[in-house]
């Protein structure tokens, strides 16, 4: 869809500029109001900053001041670049109305009686036996119903951003009414403006005409906007890597990005495992040194006791190198913080690494499952 290009004011010839918020315009030459009507016109609107730059640079000191990142973060992060970015939304507002045709269930409860009269010739009473039937009847209802509907859609992909869309809508459809008429092309001088890249057409048809009822609401009256909401993007450089963090400027909160991780986590909390395991082990062989052995082998006790002490000992091996290798993987395995509205969390850069001790945790694992499964079978 493209833009509209300037007008001519149809009583006095005088060039007026294309309409931005609405079709209609007025005439700054002789001041008669005018109506765009031709197809071509979208309206674009903008929510202003609401928060200032300088509120936002620190929020993102205190995201380098976290306990995740490593302790000269906030002094040998290089800020290499701060970009504003303004990114698209399909507003859809309008009304939508027709008849809906419902079903009504009446829950109705029916008195019967079993009457049995006995023909005697006195003037006898009636005898009767009751109960009472409960019954469900279905009836056709129909009503007219109308009402005002409004829909935010993304106008753009946002490939390579890894923005949440769902928490800039929340924000958006708060501040609807503050929207105010833009240029694409001063909006330009200011930052980044992100095409559009997804067809209205596909947004209509899969949001707001997916949400009528069994074809029989209609949508009456519509009207489309593309409303432009503003980020800041920081790019970091620490040490040989870059980072970003990308923040909204309606709350001043942080949407997404990636910052390095504080390796020495990995040790202080892998080798206190170490030592716990070697500890544990030591005890273990202890109490295995405690044993009468010569006492049970002469009993003929030795097999079965045999038996027992080597599958404590592989299972205690399982258990050490499985130990170990969560060691291994806090130690090794490359972490970086992932930028969340709900705060900083830890993930994997890379796939996960396979521990070099995974083989000897698998062959213990599969011995007990075979010497298991061989006493069942006797």
């Amino acid at each position: 869809m493209s833009a509209p290009r300037a007008l001519q004011c149809s009583l006095c010839g005088g060039t007026l500029p294309p309409p931005l918020g609405a079709r209609k315009v007025v005439c700054s030459f002789c001041g008669r109001p005018l109506y765009y009507a031709a197809d071509d016109f979208l309206p674009s609107l903008v929510i202003e900053p609401e928060v200032s730059e300088e509120t936002i640079r620190e929020m993102v000191r205190r995201l380098l001041r976290h306990p995740y990142l490593p302790g000269d973060a906030k002094r040998k992060a290089l800020l290499v670049r701060s970009k504003r970015s303004y990114l698209p939304f399909y507003l859809l507002a309008g009304k939508r109305g027709g008849v809906l045709r419902t079903e009504k269930e009446t829950v109705i409860t029916k008195s019967r009686s079993l009457v049995d009269r006995v023909e005697t010739g006195y003037n006898l009473p009636v005898r009767g036996i009751g109960s009472n039937v409960t019954e469900t009847v279905r009836e056709e209802d129909s009503r007219v119903v109308l009402g005002d509907f409004v829909y935010l859609y993304a106008a753009s992909a946002l490939r390579g951003w890894d923005v949440r869309d769902d928490e800039l809508r929340e924000m958006v459809m708060a501040r609807v009414e503050r929207a105010v008429a833009a240029a694409p092309q001063e909006m330009a001088k200011e930052g980044e403006v992100i095409t559009p890249d997804i067809p209205l057409s596909h947004v209509i048809q899969k949001g707001v005409e997916s949400f009528e009822h069994a074809g029989e609401l209609k949508v009456l009256d519509q009207h489309v906007f593309l409303i432009y909401v503003p980020v800041m993007t920081f790019t970091f450089r620490y040490g040989r890597e870059l980072y970003t963090v990308v923040a909204d400027e309606l709350e001043g909160r942080p949407l997404s990005g990636h910052l390095p991780f504080r390796r020495d986590w990995g040790l202080i909390l892998g080798v206190p495992l170490v030592g716990l395991t070697g500890y544990i082990a030591g005890l273990f062989l202890k109490a295995l040194g405690l044993l009468p052995f010569s006492a049970i082998g002469k009993a003929g006790g030795a097999p079965h006791l045999l038996l027992f002490v080597g599958l404590l000992l592989i299972g205690a091996t399982a258990a050490v190198t499985t130990i170990l290798s969560a060691a291994w993987g806090l130690i090794r395995k490359p972490y970086r913080v992932a930028v969340a509205p709900e705060g900083p969390r830890l993930e994997s850069s890379e796939a996960d690494l396979t521990s070099p001790l995974q083989p000897v945790t698998s062959f213990c694992v599969e011995v007990v499952k075979a010497i298991l499964g061989g006493n069942r079978r006797d």
